[in-house]
């Protein structure tokens, strides 16, 4: 009986366990968790909206992007050089909601400041506008169908509410993932994180607000090669601590 028992029991393994395991994307790069000391933003925070003039005073009549920042572009701001530089003149740039244009290689950025006293960097991406938050040596972003604020570390978007000493989740391909402190993902947490809207790998193919529909944010689940990583700030990537 304990035999037949077993049989059955590795037959539901290996037609269930190895699918569901397919399931994830992979792993991600191992994280970096927040600690009590880092500033995460405030909830109520929003980015200062679209901007008219571009870098060279033509308009720009855009729409904001829902989608998560580009992770290439996010590369590009947290390159150790790049990143340093941007450190550097931020607090030389002080009046209030003015626009200060920046050109890095091919990407044209702009430097505002709000009126709380907030850093934010924005560009022109797939047409649509897209705004980050610098605070606390990091840059931020704000998921707003979800609600919750993600920091940029290594190539990916995490998410700073509900992280515990074992895990974290991961934004990929317009969901969110749990992962344990190695970077293995362990579980598909559907579009708020929640596991309230749950889809299958890749796009949500179900809201066209967000996910695989047009303006649906996009994610990167490839894994980074450690050595290609920026090795920028106190912690890699531009995300340091304090």
């Amino acid at each position: 009986m304990k035999i037949k028992k077993a049989l059955v029991l590795g037959l539901v393994y290996f037609a269930w366990g190895p699918a569901q395991a397919a399931s994830l994307p992979g792993n991600v790069y191992r994280p970096y968790f927040l600690k009590a000391e880092d500033k995460i933003p405030n909830i109520d925070l929003f980015d200062p909206g679209p901007v008219g003039l571009g870098p060279r005073q033509e308009s720009l009549a855009l729409k904001e992007s829902i989608n998560q920042p580009d992770i290439s572009i996010m590369k590009q701001l947290a390159y150790p050089e790049l990143f340093e530089e941007i450190k550097a003149v931020k607090h030389s740039e002080r009046d209030v909601k003015k626009i200060y244009w920046h050109q890095a290689g091919n990407l044209d950025y702009c430097h505002t400041r709000d009126q709380e006293g907030n850093h934010w960097y924005g560009w022109v991406s797939d047409g649509k506008w897209s705004w980050v938050l610098w605070k606390g040596k990091r840059y931020w972003w704000r998921d707003s169908f979800a609600g919750h604020w993600l920091y940029y570390y290594q190539g990916y978007w995490w998410r700073a509410d509900g992280q515990n000493g074992r895990s974290l989740q991961v934004l990929l391909e317009g969901e969110y993932y749990s992962c344990d402190g190695k970077g293995t993902l362990l579980k598909d947490m559907g579009q708020d994180g929640k596991g309230a809207i749950v889809s299958e790998p890749g796009r949500y193919k179900g809201d066209f607000r967000h996910g695989g529909g047009p303006g649906g944010h996009n994610g990167n689940h490839s894994r980074p090669s450690r050595s290609s990583q920026p090795q920028g700030g106190p912690q890699s990537g531009g995300s340091g601590n304090h």
